[in-house]
C-alpha cells in the first residue's frame, strides 16, 4: 500500500534529506577505511598472535615445560613487536 504512496514536500527539505543521506554515505566510508587501517596494524595482529598461542596452550599443553614454553614464546613475540628488550619484562623484582 505505501509502495505506491505519494507524498509532497519542500524542495528544502527534499534537499536536506538529500545532502543528510550522502554524508551518512561519506561517514560510512571513512568508518570502514579507518577499521580496515586498524585490522591491518602490526600491534593487533601480533596481540592476536598471543591470544591463539596462549588459547592452544591451554588446551593441548599438559606439561608444565610445554606451557612455559609457550608463555615464553608470546612474551619474545611482544617484545620484538614494541622493540623491548625481553629482560625489561622478565626481570626478578
Amino acid at each position: 500500500m505505501l509502495d505506491n504512496a505519494k507524498i509532497t514536500m519542500d524542495y528544502k527539505e527534499l534537499k536536506l534529506l538529500i545532502d543528510t543521506a550522502e554524508e551518512g554515505k561519506k561517514y560510512m566510508k571513512r568508518c570502514l577505511e579507518l577499521q580496515k587501517i586498524l585490522e591491518d596494524k602490526t600491534e593487533r595482529k601480533v596481540l592476536d598472535a598471543i591470544c591463539d598461542i596462549l588459547i592452544n596452550a591451554t588446551h593441548s599443553a599438559k606439561a608444565t615445560k610445554e606451557k612455559q614454553k609457550c608463555i615464553t614464546e608470546c612474551i619474545e613475540l611482544y617484545c620484538n613487536t614494541f622493540e623491548i628488550p625481553i629482560g625489561e619484562l622478565t626481570e626478578d623484582e
